[in-house]
């Protein structure tokens, strides 16, 4: 299995001038170019935390390297709601990794029950705990993805776990 994020390549996902990050509560920047791949990673020089969350997929393939198939993860895109969707943040590299179990019964990976073409979701707050002095506005939950044999994708998250 290997996991890989799509950017959708909308310039219309960042316009020039906008303030970044998008709320921001002090430091803020204005964008520089729009959203158009690979340009739209400039950004990062008005706003540190620049990103845009994108889909995630799923490729099995044989140990030769042919695919078999493709999973796309439940997604704004194909109208999943909260909390029955994740995304990662393209351009970070802290998502996607994948885990499996000891049984090998399921994989696992991280992601944000945010939806498609969101700005800096990976640096926002996490939903319920606010850092005041974090200069990205918005709150978003993380979520752990696990899918089954049967390609299934249950979650895990996007609400507070409490102690029992």
């Amino acid at each position: 299995m290997l996991s890989r994020t799509v950017y959708d390549n909308n310039p219309n996902n960042v316009t020039v001038g906008m303030t970044l990050p998008p709320n921001c509560t002090g430091g803020c920047g204005n964008a520089i170019v729009n959203g158009s791949y690979p340009y739209v990673c400039n950004n990062v020089s008005a706003d540190a935390n620049f990103s845009v969350t994108s889909k995630i997929f799923l490729d099995q393939s044989t140990p030769a390297g042919a695919l078999i198939n493709s999973l796309e993860a439940p997604n704004s895109s194909q109208n999943a709601r909260p909390p029955n969707q994740t995304v990662t943040s393209f351009s970070s590299k802290s998502e996607l990794a994948l885990n499996l179990s000891t049984g090998n019964d399921y994989l696992t990976l991280m992601g944000y029950v945010a939806p498609i073409d969101a700005l800096d979701v990976p640096n926002s707050n996490a939903a319920g705990l606010v850092d005041p002095t974090n200069p990205v506005g918005g709150s978003y939950y993380r979520v752990v993805a696990q899918v089954d044999q049967k390609r299934k994708v249950p979650f895990h998250g996007g609400q507070r776990l409490e102690r029992r």
